[in-house]
């Protein structure tokens, strides 16, 4: 969405205006998106910036940006636009077509415009920096002299793998594998929540490329307009517009975080059990990405439709000249907003806390109803049923 945010005020406090006349607000909160007129027939913008608030209220606070439609355009233009970003692959599509004529010898005008754009989405291992394990930490170096921030690469984090990392106690480094095998992670350089070197590549392989750094987006206009002169000095119009998009994006994997496994958890290794035992040790803390759970994410769908019916026109009186207008509209907007799967932390306590039962099955030590136990150690593990829960 292209909403204007003037003096840094907020969105809500910049009124946007299409031609004099208040738009559709295209979101929940009233932001007017810019990207439903039709940029092609846009004469000039006038911005005012003192005092505009006097006049339309408290959403123009900030400012007043109108706008101002060609409405006497004559002819015919198209655009057509593509660009590739080179490092990440995904590119852009734009296409534009308007036209203006007369009628009637010049007392009736038509336009029409029609746009249509496409973006293609970059997903974070797109992105080569991305990989490099490029990140500002606290440096882990405390000699004289260096420096106490470092930005360098080859840096993931120290608190969790995609299966799942022991984090505390003297199994601390433990982590688990592809279908639970066990493995002891090489740190590298410590510094807070981060490692500089070691296996920081694949502590951090879970996380990459699992949020978009730019949304896959589609959007499409079209805009007309009529007018008609009744007379040298009036003028009636009448003007409807569309406008659609539709756009989806991926958020970043969640972690789940300090996890308190007891030693009687049914799905925990048999050598991990025994080495507790050995060290006295009747839990341990598990921090885990949880590769095997699905990703999160948003789709957002946006339609909107304004319909305008006015007249305009100008007068003298006692040696000053008048103008006047007038006009009714509808504005529609409507949304649909989805979020892909997100984690359900409560279930997904319940259900990593599982036990062998009377009856010698597995179960959830809590008696929540539809609890489905989930193995926890490892990736390539957990069943449908339970990820699904």
């Amino acid at each position: 969405m292209a909403a204007l945010n003037l003096r840094a005020l907020g969105t809500g406090r910049t009124l946007v205006l299409f031609d004099g006349q208040r738009s559709v607000a295209s979101s929940s909160v009233g932001q007017v998106d810019t990207n439903t007129f039709p940029q092609s027939l846009v004469k000039s913008i006038e911005v005012v910036s003192g005092g505009a608030s006097s006049v339309y209220g408290s959403d123009a606070i900030a400012c007043v940006v109108n706008f101002i439609l060609d409405k006497d355009y004559t002819g015919v233009k198209t655009a057509i636009e593509s660009g590739e970003v080179d490092e990440y692959g995904p590119g852009n599509e734009r296409f534009e077509f308007t036209v203006g004529t007369g009628f009637a010898d010049g007392q009736g005008h038509l336009l029409f415009s029609a746009e249509h754009y496409d973006q293609e989405g970059i997903r974070d291992t797109a992105a080569g920096w991305q990989l490099d394990g490029n990140v500002g930490i606290v440096n882990p170096d405390k000699s004289a002299g260096a420096p106490y921030f470092l930005v360098g690469s080859d840096i993931g984090s120290s608190n969790y793998t995609p299966g799942g990392l022991i984090v505390d106690g003297p199994l601390r480094g433990t982590f688990f594998g592809d279908g639970g095998a066990v493995g002891q992670l090489n740190f590298g350089e410590v510094s807070n929540a981060w490692m500089v070197g070691g296996d920081w590549r694949y502590a951090q392989s879970s996380m990459l490329g699992t949020n978009s750094l730019q949304a896959n987006s589609t959007r499409q206009s079209v805009f007309g307009r009529a007018s008609w002169e009744l007379t040298p000095d009036i003028e009636i119009f009448a003007q409807g517009s569309w406008a659609g998009y539709e756009g989806d994006s991926d958020y970043i994997r969640p972690t789940d975080r300090n996890r308190t496994i007891q030693i009687d958890n049914a799905f925990l290794p048999q050598t991990i059990r025994d080495r507790m035992v050995t060290e006295g040790l009747t839990s341990f803390r598990l921090s885990s990405a949880r590769k095997d759970m699905p990703l999160a994410g948003a789709n957002n769908q946006r339609n909107t439709s304004r319909f305008v019916l006015g007249a305009e026109g100008g007068f003298d009186m006692s040696g000053h000249a008048f103008t006047w207008d007038t006009y009714y509209q509808k504005g529609i907007t409507q949304t649909n907003e989805h979020q892909n799967p997100a984690w359900n932390f409560a279930n997904l306590s319940a259900a990593s806390d599982a036990v062998v039962g009377a009856s010698g099955e597995i179960v959830c030590r809590s008696a929540v109803s539809g609890c489905v136990p989930l193995n926890s150690f490892g990736v390539g593990v957990a069943s449908p049923e339970a990820l699904a829960r």
